[in-house]
This record gives structure tokens, sequence and C-alpha cells, in this order.
């Protein structure tokens, strides 16, 4: 062949090559790359984003290129204000599988989209939003749980966000004057994970004041120029403003870390497990004049508890190989524990590693949720689930939050499963939007077995009603009717309050003409507006007509705070034995209240309520039945113990106002 026929060939081989792979990048089907870009291969989901909207879109493949289809798959739903109700645009979704997450966005009314690339249970582990608390922040929320089958769409998911709460301080130099461009850094997180968007620090003004995001239980400390101050803890205790004071001898805060492994009782490592190190020193009491350990043979639960009810709380999650790395810490002794079982407790200092906590044999329970009328599944749904402490008691203050369990589902079955449970005695509730809440008060699990449960539950009730101003008689729009109340509770509680992490909350506004429709599935319902004190109605669904509500204008300097109607009673906490059957007992009256005025005294029984006897009710029950409607009629039929006698009385209901 001579030289030319070679070069000939060679060229037309080159020119085929070049058609052939010019002909496979423009063809159905197919995606070509630039240089620097990874191809992406036909049937691949990509990321795409509009407006503040992220969908998961198909790669075009040659059977899907020809016409339109629509996802096999689909998840669906709203990012929404607690307070307001409304929409919360551009917030950060992070949805997980098998571990690996992957983010999408809010659109401009909060609604999201995202197709699970294939059937299984997804967990949407974490939503954040400037401006708001992030949803799930710690590891003691699991996130919401969809399991999602082939060819179905998830949609009417909600999830609402509390707004974020911050606390303001100043910072002063050595001198003590106010110093600007001081650097406060959260040195940790607190109950919060690092990656639930906290700032890595703020900085101080001209005046040297700064304003902080309050992440509960976190720590920090001020610098400027190499000088430090001491470090400020956002806990239970915390008082805002707040002044940090720079000071020549403060040193830069050395941090430490605990790491370890949770094994089971067969000696296993044990993922997905929740693990809490506090100071052991609130666990230590004066004995003799000294400071010594509670118990070196063991716990103190008398003390722990109080210890525990204020003590600042750092908490991570075991890994797949059940390590854990809890942190960063103060260098000082730590009570190290699993938070749903307090007694694994082991007290090290701070950087001790391969710390072994043993946790005791565990159960589960599994089960369905179905609608009573019908018989069909309740595919959303949030449950919480608190053991019993001791002798049918709960326990009190943070060693509740550590027996207290919450989680949200929705599966079309309405499947749930609670696994990793210590043996022992439970009380299970469970909510769903439209339904009653649901109480098993008594379910036992046994070490190494499951328990099955099959709960079903009963329609919520629809109530109507009109909300108005008090003092002009006007319609309210806009006035907001919820299920949660309007938080007074400052700083630190409203923090830590997981309320909003319960699954669809039951929020409407009212119209232009003030009315409003409900269906209510709680205990109690509020009605709220800007520049007014909150309304509250106890036992909605006892109500039977309209509900008219009048809410109380906001005077200059009046503190706001929730009123009722009602007469005025205060309810003692222990009941009275009249002819052999406990009732409810007085402990005293509201100044100015109609039950004063009626001449109720402390120790009175309560007998009956409008002709209906008040036998071993619960004071919210009886409670219930007494307020009402403003300027309307209660009939009451009491025992006096002094005289031996009974008497009646009717008082008319007035408006209250609810204390602490």
């Amino acid at each position: 062949m001579s030289r030319r026929m070679s070069q000939s060939l060679l060229a037309g081989v080159v020119l085929l090559m070049l058609a052939v792979l010019w002909g496979w990048n423009s063809a159905p089907g197919c995606v070509g790359t630039s240089h620097g870009e990874q191809e992406i291969q036909p049937g691949a989901h990509v990321a795409e984003v509009r407006a503040g909207v992220a969908s998961w879109l198909p790669v075009p493949t040659p059977e899907t290129v020809s016409h339109t289809s629509r996802p096999k798959m689909m998840l669906t739903g709203r990012i929404i204000s607690e307070e307001s109700g409304d929409g919360i645009p551009g917030a950060e979704i992070s949805i997980q599988r098998l571990g690996r997450i992957e983010s999408i966005r809010s659109g401009v009314d909060g609604r999201f989209s995202y197709e699970p690339p294939i059937s299984g249970e997804y967990s949407i582990v974490r939503v954040v939003s400037e401006g708001f608390q992030p949803f799930a922040p710690s590891a003691r929320m699991p996130g919401l749980v969809v399991s999602v089958d082939e060819e179905e769409v998830v949609d009417g998911l909600v999830l609402a966000l509390k707004s974020l709460g911050y606390c303001e301080g100043v910072v002063h130099g050595v001198d003590g004057r106010p110093v600007s461009n001081a650097k406060i850094r959260f040195l940790t997180t607190g109950r919060w994970d690092p990656s639930s968007g906290v700032p890595e620090s703020v900085e101080s003004n001209l005046d040297g004041q700064f304003k902080i995001p309050f992440v509960p239980d976190a720590l920090l400390q001020a610098e400027l120029n190499g000088t430090f101050s001491g470090i400020h803890c956002l806990c239970i205790a915390s008082e805002c403003p707040f002044v940090m004071d720079l000071d020549a001898d403060a040193a830069q805060a050395e941090l430490k870390y605990v790491e370890g492994h949770v094994l089971d009782s067969a000696g296993h490592p044990v993922a997905g497990v929740q693990v809490s190190a506090t100071d052991a020193e609130f666990r230590r009491t004066k004995i003799m004049g000294d400071v010594a350990p509670v118990d070196d043979g063991g716990v103190d639960m008398g003390i722990l508890l109080s210890a525990l009810e204020m003590e600042p709380r750092q908490e991570t999650v075991t890994d797949d190989d059940g390590s854990f790395l809890i942190g960063p810490l103060e260098e000082d002794e730590y009570d190290v524990f699993v938070s749903k079982d307090p007694e694994s407790m082991k007290t090290v200092k701070a950087g001790a590693r391969d710390v072994r906590l043993r946790l005791p044999p565990a159960g589960q329970i599994s089960g369905r949720v179905v609608s009573e009328l019908t018989g069909e599944a309740v595919s959303g749904f949030s449950y919480l689930i608190e053991k019993y402490w001791r002798e049918g008691e709960f326990a009190r203050g943070r060693i509740r939050d550590s027996l207290r369990h919450r989680g949200i589902v929705h599966d079309a079955r309405g499947r749930f499963e609670i696994s990793n449970l210590p043996a022992g005695v439970y009380r299970l509730r469970i909510l769903a939007d439209g339904f009653q809440r649901s109480v098993r008060s008594t379910v036992k699990v046994a070490a190494g077995e499951r328990t099955q449960l099959t709960i079903s539950l009963t329609a919520g009730h629809l109530l109507q009603g009109i909300v108005t101003d008090l003092e002009t008689g006007q319609p309210l729009a806009g006035a907001r009717i919820s299920e949660h109340e309007p938080r007074h509770q400052g700083l630190w509680a409203d923090a830590v309050d997981e309320v909003s992490s319960l699954g669809t909350p039951g929020v409407v506004e009212t119209a232009a003409d003030g009315s409003f429709r409900l269906t209510v599935t709680e205990d109690a319902l509020w009605a709220s507006s800007s520049g007014y004190r909150s309304w509250v109605v106890r036992e909605p669904a006892s109500w039977s007509g309209p509900l008219r509500i009048a809410l109380s204008p906001l005077r200059k300097d009046a503190a706001p705070g929730v009123e009722f109607g009602g007469v005025g009673i205060v309810w003692a906490s222990e009941q009275t034995s009249v002819g052999g059957v406990q009732r409810l007992t007085i402990s005293g009256v509201l100044d100015g209240s109609p039950a004063e005025r009626g001449g109720l005294a402390a120790g009175d029984a309560m007998l009956a309520v409008d002709g209906a006897a008040a036998e071993w009710e619960e004071a919210s029950s009886v409670g219930a039945r007494i307020r009402g409607e403003v300027g309307t009629p209660v009939r009451l039929r009491l025992w006096r113990s002094s005289s031996r006698q009974e008497y009646e009385v009717v008082l008319t209901r007035a408006r209250l106002m609810e204390s602490d």
C-alpha cells in the first residue's frame, strides 16, 4: 500500500469516528459533555433550580425522549412558619437515604418537591432557613420518615419552623469600656448539631453591642486582637442581654472531646444511638462540709434528676460501628451516658478515649395506624413515646427528655416501628391531622421481643367561629387560630421546645369577616393576633355551636398573656374523698373573680357541673366544663367540709387571665 493511500485511509477512519461521535452526542436520550464536566448517564437525575425551587429531573433516555412522562414517584410538601402559617421560601431541606444526603430548596411559597430515584424509606433529616430554628436540629429528633412505594406520589407534607430567638450583649475591653470589632465565637453548638446553620461568629458594633442566635447550651467566647473573655453559656440560667469582659489573663479556650463506643448486651456495636454528656459537678453534693461524689458505687437518681433538669448537655449519635465523638468540652469531669438509659452512665475526664457504654437488652414496638371509621390506613402521623420511670410515674426535668422519643412517619400503609427501647412499660401517643389524639397508656416492651399494635384513630371535631375586637366589635381578619400555644416561655425554653417537629400543625387564619373553620384534634385551641392578648379554649371538641372569641387590645406597657372565659377556681393537687368518691378540691380563688364573689373557698370539693357529676376526673376535664363563653352561666354543686354540707351556686363566666 502506497504512503498516499495509507494517509487517505487514515483520514477516512478519523472522519468516520468524528461522525459517529457527533451522531451519538446529538442522538435522542444522550447527553454530551464539555471539557471538565462529568458525563451524566441516561436515566440519572440532575438538580435544576428555578426561582428557588429545586426539583430532580430525569435525564432523557431513548424511551422517554419522544413523549412527556410523569415521574413515577414524588415527595411534595411545604415549609411554613409556625407563628404565621406562611410559607418559607428558600429553606434548605436535607433528605437522607441509606446514609446519602441530598439537599433541595423550597420555592417562593414554601413548597418543595423531590423525586426519589428508587422506592424505599427516606428521611427529611433537617430543614434550615435564616431567621428560623432548624427542624430536627439535634440527635434527639430522628426527622420525618417517609416510605415511598413504586409509582406513589406522597403529597401534603408540612413542616413548621419556629422563629429563631436572639440574645443581645456587649463586649467590654480590659478598661471596662465597650469595644468594637470583637469576635464572639461559638465554641460549641450545644443541643444543636454543628450542621444546623449556626454561624461561626458574630462581631460587635461601634458601641460594643452584638446580637447572636440563642442556641441552647452553646458555649461562647469573645476575642479582640489576641485578648479573650471567659466562656459564656447560653443555658437555662442565662440572662439577656449579657456582658462579655475581655481579660488580659484569660486564655483561648482549649476544648476536648470524649471518644468511645456503645455496645449491646452481647458486646456488639450499636449504631444510631444518642449519647449525652453533662458536667459531673452538677451530680455532687456537700457531705460533712466536703464536696464528694454522691455515690461511687452507682448513681443517686434523686440528685441526678435535679442535676439534669438544669445542666447544659452535649449530644451526639453513634456511627455505623457504634463509635461516638462528643464535644467539644471544657476541661472537667463529665457524666457520659446513653440518653435513653441514664444508668449506663460513666464519669470520665474531657479528652477520655475508648469509653465503653453498654445498652441493656432492648425490644421494639411496631404496628399500624388506621381510621376507626373506615379501617383505612392513616398515612401521616407523629408519635411520642415515654417510658414510665418508677412505680407508674414519669421522670421529670431533663431525665424525662431522655426517656421520651418523638418521631414523624409517612407510610401509605400506616406502618411504624420504634426500635432499641429498653424493657419496661411505655405510654404511646399518636397524633394525625384531622383525627383526635390516641393514647395507649400501658404498652409493655420485653427484651428481645417485638410488641405489635394496631391503633385506631377517631375523626376530629369540625369547629367554626368568629374572632372580633373586644372594644369595637369589628371582625379581625388574619387572626391566627392554632392548636399550638403562643409562646411566652423565654429564649431557652422556646429553643429546646420541639413542638414544631411533631408534624402537621392545626393552624388557620380568619377570613376578612373574622370567620374560621378548623378540625380540632388537641385538648386546647388558641386565638392570637398582633397587638392583642391571646385567648384559649380548653376541650374545644366539646363545643357544639359557633365559637365567638373577642380579643383584648394590648395597651401601652401592658403585659401580653392568655385570657379565657371562666370563674377563677384554682385546684389543689390532692383530691378529697366525699362519700368514698375522690373529688377535685379547691385550693383558692382568683381575686375579684366570679368564684370569689360567689363565696367559693379553699377546701371546697366539686360534686357536679351543670348537673353532671364530677367524679374521679382530672382538673383539666372538670375545668374545661366550667370554662365557656363570657357572660354565660354555669351551675356548680360543691361540698364544704367545715360545715359538712352541700351547697349550689350559679356563677356567670367572666374574662380572666391565665396564670403561669
